[in-house]
């Protein structure tokens, strides 16, 4: 069963024993399925906090201005993280991808991006803060 809650803010539409959502047309994902109880729709508190509660509030991202994230690939150089047991390849790589990737993305949707690493390097944990703060700071 579908169930859609109207509010000022835009539509939030649930289905029951699916973590799957949308708000307002766009994809979102619970982190606990939705249950009815006694005729009744019950959500998860922390998905009502963490997730729906901000939508409710009337967050928008239109309204921000200096929008800035820094993207932290992780590992890296020596630094190989877990490796896939399917393929052989480390953690390092699909990191990396993924960010340069999301990169684009996010440029394209009006966020200045920074990467504290863009090649195959360690970046010590101290200098990943570092960067992200320089680049955060700089950029109000």
């Amino acid at each position: 069963m579908t169930y859609a809650l109207s509010t000022t803010n835009g539509l939030l539409v649930v289905t029951i024993g699916s973590r799957s959502a949308s708000w307002d047309g766009v994809e979102l994902r619970l982190g606990f399925t939705p249950q009815q109880i006694d005729g009744q729709v019950f959500l998860h508190g922390l998905d009502l906090r963490k997730n729906l509660e901000p939508l409710l509030g009337g967050f928008r991202l239109n309204s921000w201005t200096n929008r800035v994230i820094v993207i932290d690939p992780g590992h890296g150089g020596a630094n190989m993280g877990a490796k896939n047991i399917f393929n052989g390849r480390d953690e390092k790589e699909y990191t990396l991808d993924w960010a340069r990737r999301l990169e684009p993305l996010l440029a394209m949707n009006g966020w200045k991006v920074f990467l504290t690493r863009t090649r195959d390097v360690e970046v010590s944990p101290t200098n990943r803060v570092n960067f992200a703060d320089q680049h955060t700071r700089t950029c109000f």
